[in-house]
């Protein structure tokens, strides 16, 4: 066993040596002493969310690994079920689905975590959900993978396509657990602005579709809702981050997980709270959703 240490202790010098003989800033190695340096990763999609993921986070410090990568970093710790994760935060690059697939992949490849994570905000099914309701995202896909049609009387027409990407079993019995515990209304009681806020706070589990646009259409959210069946809510990244986390070799695929809340409904609905107030709530009620799962069902 000492003899095969040394080759490869003899192999990782060599890429050393390699590397300032031909003057490169960025090898192989460097990606590799930072696989499994992380426990866990949660994407963002905006300052604000980003913010309040930090929020949830202790001992957090901006930290670097590579002076060609131009994302920002930040790192922390989080209590699990059993032991005391490391979290790695990227700063986000932007809304959309294009965006959270991006950075996804990234980290995959970089740190080879085992969570991906999710937290932000949503627009909710108001059928089914008030302002500040957790959407957990069971599954979900992409509402604007459809099939163009044109009938021989040039009208047109669409199909949606169900191109669908789910999370693990064990996670979603995990999550079952989760939303019947008192944790739920705990993090409204818990929360700071709790009086302005009249309606309960419910967790929903579910499919959370994604779309590259930023909707304010009651009508369009009609027709995705007549499209799909018991859909929760509506983002512009989820999907992104659930098909990266699939397709990547078995050995090292994430475990995966989007939880965010409802700050609107993604039409022209007249709200009791101002934006900032809607904003402000569902960013909490998301990120301490994800705190409060991962500190009690997260092995």
């Amino acid at each position: 066993m000492s003899y095969i240490n040394n080759i490869i202790d003899s192999c990782k010098e060599f890429k050393k040596e390699a590397v300032e003989i031909l003057g490169t800033n960025q090898s192989l190695f460097e990606f590799e002493e930072h696989h499994g340096l992380f426990d866990a990763v949660i994407i963002t999609a905006s300052v604000d969310e980003f913010e309040s993921v930090k929020s949830i986070l202790d001992s957090v410090k901006p930290v670097t690994f590579n002076k060609n990568d131009s994302t920002i970093y930040y790192q922390g710790t989080i209590q699990s079920k059993k032991k005391v994760l490391k979290v790695l935060v990227p700063f986000p690059y932007s809304m959309g689905i294009e965006a959270a697939s991006s950075l996804t992949t990234k980290v995959i490849s970089n740190f080879r975590p085992r969570y991906i994570f999710m937290s932000g905000i949503c627009a909710g099914n108001k059928n089914l959900s008030k302002v500040g309701d957790i959407i957990i995202a069971e599954k979900s896909l992409n509402y604007h993978s459809v099939v163009e049609i044109e009938g021989k009387d040039e009208i047109k027409g669409k199909k949606f396509m169900h191109n669908l990407c789910s999370i693990n079993g064990h996670m979603k019995n995990q999550l079952e657990l989760f939303c019947k515990s008192k944790a739920i209304q705990e993090i409204k009681e818990n929360y700071a602005d709790k009086g302005q806020i009249t309606s309960s706070l419910k967790a929903h589990i579910g499919l959370l579709v994604t779309g590259s646009s930023l909707l304010r259409s009651s009508s369009i959210m009609k027709e995705i809702n007549d499209s799909y069946v018991g859909v929760k809510g509506l983002d512009m990244e989820t999907y992104g981050i659930y098909y990266s986390a699939t397709q990547v070799y078995k050995d090292y695929a994430p475990n995966f997980l989007s939880i965010k809340s409802v700050s609107d409904f993604g039409g022209n609905t007249n709200h009791k709270l101002g934006t900032a107030d809607r904003r402000n709530y569902s960013l909490y009620t998301s990120s301490h959703a994800l705190k409060r799962f991962i500190n009690g069902y997260l092995e």
